[in-house]
């Protein structure tokens, strides 16, 4: 595979009446079309209860301060893969606890680019090529109506009501697809942008999303688009040096970018690397140590986290934007990858 609340009864009725979507025949018509698909539907237990302390949102009030974790995907748990979390110590922005992760979620398939639904009480996640939606805890999960091929790269619109992901099979490329989590409708935008990696909602309703110039040129760029779809920005600076960008993060308050790119470098071969964008350059935070990927911005914009395998196996760091100050955070003999922030009250 090349990886964002409601009722839940209410959603699991939708998906067993009629959950809708795109078919290959609406990629020969210019108006794209939804239609039923009947075969793909699937509601899943956890394979084991969450152990995790932490309340849901229906015992909290509004006067309750806001809370921050670090999740992450590991299989350290023999073998079983499972979304994990660390705490913010004394709700600070600069400081992680250094405690036992709690477990969140766990599925007995591989999972990959997670991503948290606004109030933090839902998770989009991808398993074998399929998109799956589930509580904070692991509890209700329910797959995203699919089709023949491979999804990934899932983002939570800001008003939580949609998940926007990458579609691409044999006999498609790759495309932009919008699923409503209340109606499960899924529908594709965008349909000029050739061969996008990844996509990003930003405030105001204009996204951000990977994609070459042209089937010719395939230099990529992160393009910042507005509602109506128009280029507004580029980046990133002088980008023919580097030989794919794979993915990025956008924070919304600051606008800041950071993302994760492959480099050639002469005598040791390609490199994924993070950078951050300032005014007039990208700056190279990992240096070539390591592959490093999956870049993602804390909520205040101190650290950004990444995975990298420079130890031998991947684990979980964070880095200040300038680079000046690094952080390992997970240490497991197993995998921990795809950093992603959760917020919640």
């Amino acid at each position: 595979m090349k990886i964002p609340k409601h009722v839940i009864f209410i959603l699991v009725a939708i998906l067993l009446t009629g959950c809708r979507t795109v078919t290959e025949e609406d990629e020969q018509s210019s108006d794209t079309t939804i239609t039923p698909l009947e075969s793909t539907r699937e509601i899943l237990e956890p394979t084991t209860s969450a152990n995790s302390t932490i309340p849901p949102t229906s015992t909290t009030t509004t006067s309750e301060v806001q809370q921050w974790q670090l999740t992450y995907v590991s299989d350290k748990n023999s073998g079983l893969h499972g979304i994990y979390a660390i705490n913010i110590c004394n709700q600070s922005p600069t400081q992680f606890c250094q405690e036992e992760s709690s477990l969140l979620l766990e599925f007995d398939r591989p999972i990959s680019d997670i991503d948290w639904s606004p109030d933090g009480q839902r998770v989009v996640f991808v398993s074998e090529g399929n998109l799956y939606i589930a509580d904070w805890d692991g509890q209700n999960i329910i797959q995203i109506p699919s089709q023949p091929g491979s999804e990934f790269a899932p983002q939570w619109s800001p008003n939580g009501k949609q998940i926007a992901y990458i579609y691409v099979s044999d006999k498609i490329p790759a495309q932009v697809r919008i699923c409503n989590v209340d109606t499960m409708e899924v529908r594709r935008v965008f349909n000029d942008v050739l061969h996008p990696k990844r996509i990003y909602w930003l405030a105001g309703g204009g996204f951000a999303y990977i994609a070459p110039i042209s089937d010719v040129d395939r230099t990529e760029f992160i393009n910042i688009v507005d509602s109506d779809g128009m280029i507004i920005q580029q980046f990133p600076r002088n980008p023919v040096e580097f030989e794919s960008l794979l993915d990025m993060d956008y924070l919304i308050d600051t606008q800041k970018i950071v993302f994760s790119a492959v480099t050639r470098m002469p005598s040791l071969g390609p490199l994924n690397d993070i950078y951050a964008i300032n005014e007039s350059e990208n700056i190279n935070l990992t240096n070539g140590l390591g592959n490093n990927l999956a870049p993602t911005w804390s909520p205040s914009g101190f650290w950004i986290t990444f995975m990298s395998n420079r130890s031998g196996n991947y684990e979980i760091y964070a880095i200040t934007p300038d680079g000046t100050d690094l952080l390992q955070i997970t240490h497991n003999p197993a995998n921990d990858t795809y950093p992603v922030w959760r917020i919640f009250r």
